[in-house]
């Protein structure tokens, strides 16, 4: 079946979650329809570590050791364009800046429910999502 994405800022809104342990369950009940299967994780693992994690904390301690120029300034581009778009999408969409400044670690975060949902199907934990145990997917 064929999808498709738009912008409904001006039509809709919701909140999804009031607690962080519901939002750490409702990023798992979907995750394996995500990434957390065996074909995905790995790769997408290693490209959002490198493309959105690494960059930024790279360029920290290439300019607290004062590492050759080169390398600082091709970090400094690469983060200055993960920030740029994402600083974008804070904007057009009203989100938090606070939250654009934090990718990184939201990225980690994502990472980890992605490998928590992968390993809890493999060990074959069910998963309840408001008190029912849902179908193929883990705990």
């Amino acid at each position: 079946m064929r999808t498709d994405l738009f912008d409904a800022t001006d039509v809709a809104c919701c909140r999804m979650y009031s607690e962080p342990a519901t939002v750490w369950k409702g990023l798992i009940k979907n995750a394996t329809e995500g990434i957390a299967r065996p074909a995905l994780i790995l790769p997408f693992t290693a490209l959002l570590l490198l493309g959105q994690v690494l960059p930024p904390l790279l360029l920290a301690v290439s300019l607290a050791s004062g590492a050759a120029q080169p390398l600082t300034i091709i970090l400094g581009v690469g983060t200055t364009l993960n920030y740029a778009a994402r600083g974008l999408c804070a904007w057009r969409f009203r989100q938090s800046w606070l939250g654009a400044a934090l990718h990184p670690l939201a990225i980690l975060v994502f990472l980890a429910t992605q490998w928590w949902a992968f390993i809890q199907e493999k060990r074959g934990r069910p998963f309840y999502w408001k008190g029912r145990v849902q179908p193929g997917v883990p705990a």
